[in-house]
């Protein structure tokens, strides 16, 4: 096949080795022109919505690829149906590495990635980068839409396509291409395989296949996305590229905000300060399509909207990238319509719901199968199988599925929720307040809602209800009354929340356990001392208070490193959060930077938990001698957490400023005392002071 392709060209044998030398003599020649090319076609980036392209080495943030030592396709190979699918992909992101670095020890390479993680413009970065030397420094770049190559093909072979690309510089003829395919000069990266027909992939496939062993000097890079089979490339090496991690969407924001709005630093922390706030906006932040979604959002508003930010997300995903993009239709009558989206949100926040049920974000083929069926039943004529876009489902394993993101099945099952014709409906989703899995999905539904007060209200009374024992309710009165004898310029359902963050006292019981073993130990060395007939000197040589100090301090601390404290205080005094955060942003990570987390500690690390502690100890008093059983602190850890969504609920614009007054005045108090506090009934007639007789 491939002797065919070349001798049917109009290009020379790859043994015709004259005029190399004059070849090359022409290259460098012509170098500068070449690189000026691939700066006017590559370094420009068409936003959606904006009215100009932008630069992309303005914006650019360096891509990584995941780091797969299984050897096998998926990345998440090894997940199961109980791992957390967000932290689990959460920490692929973060253990992911450079692409660049990895794509330049390799010649023939298949970059995949889904939709929006930014497999166009690393081939963009890869010609540029090539061009300044910074990249596989000894090649020519030479772009390849396979596109647009699909609408010649049946006429023109892909080594023909290529000289004409070359040729739209006008700097490199069709003879040189030749030469320069057989020096493997060349870096051809190559791009859209995944918007051909399964027919014309597989054709496309051959002939790169094909040319790569013909010139096997050349560098290639295809990139597609995981739907496409690409098993038929034997020789390439499949790379996956990561999501954003923390560090990349810090540099990504502080990059694009200028350029969407006349932004400032400040700007730049509260959006990230929103993104980092909230694990479901946070997720999809990895995407950079998405990423530059909530960009454009913040820019306009200063605030994003929890849910209406996964909506639009959402409907960007399924509806308006493909209606942008309409190059992807042959016929435009085959584009995506509103109609279309409606149907597609109600079957996949069907197939949301149920598996959600089923406490889990993954499925396989046959259970997806089922949901479809249920749904079809349940509503006759609506939607069918066809109506499931390929873009809402990713391969996270050899034929297991999940929603791309897990922000996205938290979203449409909310949608389902809220749009149900089931009068309860509603319910169905208070009652699951106390249920952290529920926890966002909640929140997403009092977020796009109408009217959210009488849910959140509804909400109010369940939580209320969940620790009516009666140990519980005492421990309620008594944090009460301890914070009614505090002194502070916090709120009194701040100060409660200090009392009921269980996780962090039990730190501090750990610190008090520690201490007094030190304070024993200390003890035991000093009777040594004395059986030894030894001057007691040891507070000189060893300083046991300090060192006293010092463990407690650090227990602390790495606590606190590794974990969120106070977010139910946090999420209801703003001043609260950004003082733990600064503290916390100037604290070194003890597991991914050990080395400079030790030589932190030795010199700033008790001055940093004095301050700590100054935040978190001064307004409150222990609570171990109410020794709480294991079930009881399980009942309060579930009333903080469901506390601290109803708190995120009331931030919504869906709940009026009376409501949120009214809950939070009774925020984490006892039954009894929210019942005092509620406003006397005006007497009836009947009750009314009745005339002496």
């Amino acid at each position: 096949m491939t002797n065919q392709l070349i001798k049917t060209s109009n290009f020379p044998q790859p043994n015709d080795r004259e005029g190399e030398a004059n070849a090359s003599l022409q290259l460098e020649h012509h170098s500068a022109q070449i690189a000026d090319y691939v700066e006017r076609a590559c370094d420009r980036l068409r936003v959606m919505g904006l009215t100009k392209p932008l630069k992309l080495s303005d914006v650019y943030v360096p891509l990584h690829v995941i780091r797969n030592d299984s050897n096998f396709r998926y990345a998440t190979t090894e997940i199961s149906a109980n791992d957390d699918l967000r932290a689990k992909l959460a920490d692929a992101n973060e253990k992911s590495v450079p692409a660049l670095a990895v794509l330049e020890k390799l010649s023939r390479v298949i970059i995949l990635g889904n939709m929006g993680s930014g497999k166009t413009t690393l081939l963009k970065q890869l010609a540029l980068q090539c061009t300044v030397g910074k990249f596989q420094s000894h090649r020519i770049p030479i772009s390849i839409s396979l596109h647009e190559f699909s609408a010649v093909m049946s006429q023109v072979s892909l080594l023909d396509y290529i000289a004409s690309q070359a040729l739209q510089s006008g700097t490199i003829e069709s003879s040189m291409v030749m030469r320069l395919l057989v020096q493997g000069k060349l870096l051809l990266s190559i791009d859209e395989l995944d918007e051909l027909t399964p027919s014309d992939a597989n054709l496309a496939m051959r002939q790169i296949r094909n040319l790569a062993d013909y010139f096997p000097g050349n560098y290639w890079a295809i990139a597609c996305r995981p739907t496409v089979s690409t098993q038929i490339l034997e020789q390439f090496t499949e790379v996956e590229l990561a999501g954003f991690n923390r560090q990349q969407i810090e540099t990504f924001v502080h990059k694009w905000l200028p350029q969407l709005s006349s932004s400032t630093p400040i700007k730049s922390k509260v959006l990230l300060a929103q993104l980092f706030g909230n694990p479901s906006i946070g997720e999809i932040a990895t995407n950079p399509l998405l990423l530059t979604l909530l960009c454009k959002k913040f820019a306009v508003s200063s605030y994003l909207s929890f849910g209406h930010a996964i909506q639009d997300a959402i409907d960007l995903w399924l509806y308006e990238w493909d209606c942008c993009n309409y190059k992807f239709y042959s016929d435009r009558s085959q584009e995506p319509t509103k109609r279309d989206l409606k149907r597609q949100k109600d079957i996949l926040s069907w197939i949301a719901l149920s598996s959600f049920n089923h406490g889990t974000s993954l499925f396989d083929l046959p259970r997806i199968e089922q949901y479809v069926a249920q749904y079809t039943k349940n509503f006759p004529g609506q939607s069918t199988w066809d109506d499931i876009p390929s873009t809402s489902m990713v391969e996270r394993t050899k034929g297991i599925y999940s929603f791309a993101y897990v922000s996205f099945q938290e979203y449409l099952v909310a949608y389902h929720l809220i749009h149900s014709p089931n009068p309860s409906a509603i319910k169905y989703l208070v009652e699951r307040i106390t249920d952290k899995r529920w926890h966002n999905v909640i929140i997403m539904a009092v977020s796009i809602l109408p009217n959210a007060n009488d849910v959140v209200r509804q909400m109010k009374q369940r939580i209320d209800k969940s620790i009516g024992h009666e140990r519980l309710q005492q421990f309620l009165e008594w944090v009460n009354q301890q914070v009614s004898q505090l002194q502070s310029p916090y709120s009194p359902e701040t100060l409660r929340a200090f009392y009921l963050d269980i996780d962090l006292e039990r730190t501090r019981a750990l610190d008090r356990a520690r201490a007094l073993e030190i304070a024993h130990m200390r003890s035991l060395e000093r009777a040594r001392v004395r059986a030894e007939g030894k001057a007691n000197d040891m507070d000189t040589e060893i300083d046991i208070d300090y060192a006293l100090t010092n463990a407690i301090n650090l227990d602390l601390t790495l606590y606190c490193a590794q974990f969120p404290i106070l977010e139910l205080a946090c999420a209801l005094e703003p001043i609260l959060s950004e003082q733990l955060e600064n503290l916390k942003r100037s604290l070194p990570s003890p597991t991914k930077e050990a080395a400079k987390f030790k030589k932190w500690w030795a010199v700033q690390g008790l001055e940093w938990a004095q301050k700590l502690r100054k935040i978190i100890i001064q307004h409150r008093r222990g609570i171990q001698d109410w020794e709480l059983s294991e079930a009881q602190i399980q009942a309060l850890k579930r009333y903080y957490d469901a506390n601290k969504t109803l708190v995120e609920c009331l931030h919504s614009s869906t709940v009026s400023e009376a409501v949120r007054q009214e809950i939070k005045s009774t925020l984490l108090l006892s039954i009894a005392r929210i019942e005092q506090s509620k406003p006397s009934e005006p007497a009836t007639k009947h009750q009314q002071k009745q005339p002496k007789k």
